[in-house]
């Protein structure tokens, strides 16, 4: 009995308050991000060290994965895969049962994407496939997320901004908006027009000037177009001209690229992870064996644009260490709307978080012979048909690390 109750003791102070936090780095675009759900580990590699910079992946540290994908005009993803990324460089990618809801299709098409047509195309020697969400016992962990959207690169969106047909609306506006201002007016806008654009480019940039074959008029609509065309680059519209994409969607800024509008509410994500203490696993063993023991607005018109989207990768994330291990981690994403900050959840994933033990407990039983014994189907082990407790010996077991969170064969003995 004395044992016992230090054992109790000792139980409750190894184990303390639960530890809660929450990464909510802004997702930005980069051409290195992939553009599908399904990884392999080199694509992993890449896009840990495009989410946290270099020096990432590092040697000592496990890495969670979530890439989500979405449709065109919907704010829920229509495909997501969590990941554990080992620090041995392999690539584990979990058979969750929020992963694959619709197939990935094409930007403009709409055609499904023969890359991401199954998880199954992404295992390799590198990549596994597995129903076992675990982390072997690691604290040093880190948060990696990838959103992958029908969006507008840099090249796609400078050839649309540039075209002849933008070039000649544009050029229509300014004409139209200069021609009733009057010459002492034009000064006061010109300069205004010139800090306005100042603010936002680079001073290398050139701006017309007045002089004898340029006058006040021709600079000051020359420089209406150039911060119409700023004004598309940077958020999809101006006065004269809106760039959309197939079906007239709206586009909107986003981490650095312009985007289906209807994602920008991205821009609220965060991951909550919450982490539970849990006792270790050789130790649950022993309470079982002792709970046994003891019996336990213009004046012209707006042109719209028809722009082609592409597929476009967004990833941020953070690193952190976990307080407890063993423990059970809990991981959240989500995004919040309104002015009430409700949350709406995008995926959820829960993992263990427990290394392998090189001793365990358990229990001997006496037997005759081979009748004493019965194979149980519910549990799927041999179990003795009679127990008497007067017989049962309790065992101390050591041998090499192994995972005890699963009853499985062990081809290795060990010491009892």
């Amino acid at each position: 009995m004395k044992t016992l109750a230090l054992f109790g003791l000792l139980a409750a102070s190894a184990f303390g308050a639960d530890q809660s936090l929450n990464i909510s780095a802004g997702l930005t675009y980069s051409p290195s991000n992939p553009t599908t759900t399904v990884l392999k580990a080199e694509d992993a590699r890449i896009l840990i060290q495009s989410a946290l910079g270099t020096g990432h992946p590092e040697a000592d540290r496990t890495y969670i994965i979530h890439a989500a994908e979405y449709q065109q005009g919907r704010q829920t993803p229509s495909q997501q895969h969590w990941y554990v990324f080992n620090p041995d460089g392999k690539l584990k990618l979990l058979k969750s049962v929020n992963a694959a809801a619709t197939p990935a299709r094409d930007c403009t098409t709409g055609a499904v994407d023969s890359r991401v047509s199954s998880p199954s195309t992404a295992v390799t020697n590198q990549t596994e496939l597995s129903e076992d969400p675990r982390i072997l016992g690691i604290k040093k962990l880190g948060m990696v997320y990838l959103h992958i959207a029908c969006g507008l690169p840099e090249e796609q969106l400078n050839a649309a901004i540039n075209s002849e047909d933008v070039k000649k609306k544009l050029a229509e506006g300014a004409k139209l908006q200069s021609d009733p201002l009057k010459e002492e007016d034009l000064d006061p806008q010109i300069t205004s027009f010139r800090a306005s654009i100042r603010r936002v480019r680079p001073a290398t940039l050139s701006l017309p000037e007045v002089n004898a074959s340029h006058g006040k008029k021709e600079v000051w609509q020359e420089l209406q177009v150039l911060k119409w065309l700023i004004d598309l680059h940077d958020t999809g519209i101006s006065d004269s001209v809106a760039l959309a994409a197939e079906g007239r969607v709206k586009l909107a800024p986003f981490g650095g690229l312009l985007v289906d509008e209807v994602l920008t509410k991205l821009v609220t994500i965060g991951y909550r992870i919450e982490v539970a203490k849990k006792k270790p696993q050789p130790l649950e063993h022993l309470s079982a064996i002792a709970g046994l023991a003891i019996g336990a607005q213009t004046e012209f018109s707006q042109m719209t644009k028809i722009v082609k989207l592409r597929k476009v990768g967004f990833a941020a994330g953070g690193v952190f260490n976990s307080d407890y291990v063993p423990s059970n981690m809990d991981i959240t994403a989500a995004y919040t709307t309104g002015s009430d900050g409700k949350e709406t959840e995008i995926g959820k994933q829960s993992f263990l978080n427990e290394g392998l033990y090189w001793y365990d407990f358990s229990l001997a039983l006496p037997v005759k012979t081979y009748n004493e014994f019965r194979y149980n189907q519910t549990s799927g082990g041999i179990t003795v048909n009679k127990i008497e407790k007067v017989n049962v010996w309790a065992l101390f077991n050591a041998g090499i690390p192994r995972d005890l969170t699963k009853t499985h064969l062990q081809y290795i003995p060990t010491f009892v």
